[in-house]
């Protein structure tokens, strides 16, 4: 029997996919090569909107709220707070709880959930795809539908490959920890919910960050980088001078008997993310932030555009690969405009312009300036426009005459460059 849509992929993007797609009477089926719950190497920041836009989350996979952020250099700190009283960064998750709840969702709309089945390779025909797919068990089995949405992350590109499809070439890699504290030391040491980034171009990574993002009872601890192995991670956890002290009395967390992960993340958007009767979604098309590589907001608006237009093209009737084209339209408009963009400036005057270390020293300078915060804090109450005081572009502002007062003029100027640059990498 041919179905509406099949959705390879049950993370973020695939899910919310199937979600949006069947509670709107489309028949799904939602395929994912492993078993739900898997560990994810992921911090588990669901930064922003995230809750606005999809719904509030419940008790059981919702940690804690993110209520400041910390940026660390190789010797200094620097915090900040919610511009508004009562106002949040956004909330902490474990990414196997958060995961599993969006798949289990999907299946409570009415998607088909198939877990331990891979999608090894994919047919397009003039009246439908067909993905060939295998169990773990060694099952083999076909499957027919309308449409193809292609959610597979970078953890396999055979369906992308059978099919002609981009799939992101251009990656960076993160190496993660999961640790356990006491509940004491989490509010005393670290506030409560906190996020930190730490970035430091000799000692941690020239073309990335390390982190630390807390929950109850626990922490995430990761880095990543172009090239980064589970010894660098090792290192910066016993000896950083900044990030080694904040984890005295933590204690590793064994996950499947393992204690490192790693995972690639796409570095770039692919070039085009339709094709006759498919589209590809989430990180597998590539729609992260360049500069955080935060990409669980892009995965999952992804899904819900992708959702949106393959339920216009089956209520007017219309499959055709134009059609199909507005799924690109609109995530320009409400995804790469809004969002990715200004990520790829900050990307390259941060990772591209061998300033790190100077860029990063001037945010906690600003950071740590009390004169400047309290002036920037009361600017941004008026300003409606301004979410987050570190991306706007008052606290920018302040951070080029950090730089303007700390360096000669040659070496500002060169910095400057960086900052209007109008090509970024």
């Amino acid at each position: 029997m041919k179905v509406d849509a099949i959705i390879v992929g049950a993370g973020p993007a695939g899910s919310t996919c199937a979600i949006e797609l069947a509670k709107n009477g489309a028949h799904v089926i939602l395929l994912e090569k492993s078993a739900i719950g898997r560990y994810k190497p992921c911090a588990g920041g669901l930064l922003g909107d995230n809750e606005k836009e999809f719904g509030k989350l419940p008790n059981s996979v919702r940690q804690q709220s993110i209520n400041q952020v910390l940026i660390g250099t190789k010797d200094k700190i620097g915090k900040m707070k919610p511009i508004h009283d009562g106002e949040t960064f956004g909330t902490l998750v474990y990414r196997t709880e958060y995961d599993r709840f969006l798949a289990e969702s999907a299946q409570s709309a009415g998607a088909e959930l198939y877990t331990e089945t891979e999608a090894l390779s994919a047919n397009r025909f003039n009246d439908r795809i067909e993905v060939e797919t295998i169990t773990k068990t060694g099952e083999k089995k076909t499957y027919l539908s309308d449409f193809l949405i292609i959610a597979t992350g970078l953890s396999s590109s055979k369906i992308q490959r059978s099919l002609g499809v981009e799939y992101p070439r251009e990656t960076v890699n993160c190496v993660q920890a999961e640790f356990t504290i006491a509940d004491s030391i989490i509010e005393e040491r670290f506030g409560g919910g906190d996020i930190e980034i730490y970035w430091d171009a000799k000692g941690i990574a020239s073309h990335g960050y390390a982190w630390i993002f807390t929950k109850p009872g626990g922490l995430t601890v990761g880095v990543l980088d172009y090239f980064v192995k589970v010894e660098r991670l090792k290192k910066i956890i016993e000896s950083h001078p900044t990030i080694s002290p904040r984890l005295q009395g933590a204690k590793p967390l064994l996950i499947e008997d393992r204690h490192y992960w790693a995972a690639p993340i796409p570095d770039r958007i692919i070039e085009y993310t339709y094709y006759p009767r498919t589209l590809v979604i989430g990180d597998a098309a590539g729609f992260v932030n360049r500069m955080n590589y935060e990409g669980i907001y892009y995965a999952r608006k992804s899904g819900k555009i992708a959702a949106k237009v393959i339920l216009k093209a089956i209520s007017r009737k219309n499959l055709s690969a134009a059609y199909l084209g507005r799924y690109e339209k609109i995530w320009n408009r409400e995804i790469y405009l809004p969002f990715l963009l200004d990520s790829r400036f900050t990307h390259h005057f941060y990772y591209h312009s061998s300033y790190l270390d100077e860029f990063s020293k001037a945010v906690v300078d600003v950071l740590n300036d009390e004169t400047i915060m309290k002036k920037l804090y009361q600017e941004a109450k008026k300003i409606k426009e301004i979410k987050y005081l570190y991306h706007s572009e008052i606290f920018q502002l302040e951070m080029v005459k950090k730089l303007q007062e700390t360096y000669d003029k040659d070496t500002f100027n060169d910095m400057y460059k960086h900052f209007t640059h109008e090509n970024p990498v």
